[in-house]
């Protein structure tokens, strides 16, 4: 990954540009894997399709052979790294599209065992045993992988983004919502069934939000300015004389109130 990221940033806004990887996650960052195995794979294919010879190279593909040299010298390494990526990804498509019973189970063992590494091996295999034996005592099906519940977050975020200082405070509620296909007749049941003064109560229990805390220290800070704004700027009493002024040259002005009289 070092490596990766020090020729990523070698060709940026170079004519090698758009051979660059894609952007990498700053959390979670297993995630980044599969794409990386993906350009790694592509990346070797493109270097084997460059001739050896230097005479028939063009400048680019000179410039390629010297930026991603480094690819053909871990190759072997990076085989077998694709390899079990694609091992791993053979293995979640069995297990998110199946349930896991006797059948998916035998059926994972046999994916594993293509993988050579005993050290990533055998903790998969423990893993998968455990959730086989956990599944052979339940009543309904067993969920391996928490893909529903990071689509339902994922939806809830795309709608609470318009909000400045989204937090899960009374959004919460949307959560539910996301679940159902919205219908006259859900809406109109909703309605009927949920009072506003039950969403206040539920909100009282949670404590205002970041936004209402936010709008009511700054009108704190507003009133304070007005305050200070009339301290500063004092007005006479009607019965006091006005002000006299003078100019540059020593001459007497008329006072304020005169001027505007």
């Amino acid at each position: 990954m070092s490596l990766i990221a020090n020729s990523k940033n070698k060709i940026r806004q170079t004519i090698l540009a758009y051979l660059m990887p894609n952007k990498e996650r700053s959390k979670s960052r297993f995630l980044n894997l599969p794409s990386s195995a993906k350009w790694l794979e592509k990346m070797l294919i493109l270097l084997d399709s460059i001739p050896q010879e230097t005479q028939q190279q063009t400048i680019e593909e000179q410039k390629i052979l010297e930026h991603f040299e480094w690819l053909l010298d871990e190759s072997d390494f990076i085989e077998d790294f694709l390899l079990e990526m694609q091992i791993i990804s053979e293995l979640q498509t069995l297990l998110k599209n199946t349930t896991l019973n006797e059948f998916s189970y035998q059926k994972a063992l046999k994916i594993l065992d293509k993988m050579d590494d005993p050290e990533l091996r055998i903790p998969l295999q423990e893993h998968l045993k455990a959730a086989f034996e956990k599944t052979q005592n339940s009543s309904g099906f067993l969920l391996l992988f928490s893909d529903i519940i990071e689509s339902l977050f994922g939806k809830y975020k795309f709608l609470a983004k318009p909000n400045v200082f989204s937090e899960i405070n009374r959004l919460i509620l949307l959560l539910p919502v996301i679940c159902e296909d919205i219908t006259p007749e859900l809406t109109q049941s909703a309605f009927e069934q949920t009072q506003n003064k039950e969403v206040i109560e539920f909100t009282k229990e949670i404590g205002p939000s970041i936004l209402a805390k936010r709008k009511g220290a700054f009108k704190k800070l507003q009133a304070c300015k007005k305050q200070q704004a009339g301290e500063i700027i004092p007005f006479s009493k009607q019965n006091e004389q006005p002000l006299e002024q003078h100019d540059f040259n020593g001459h007497e002005m008329p006072g304020t109130a005169i001027a505007l009289g």
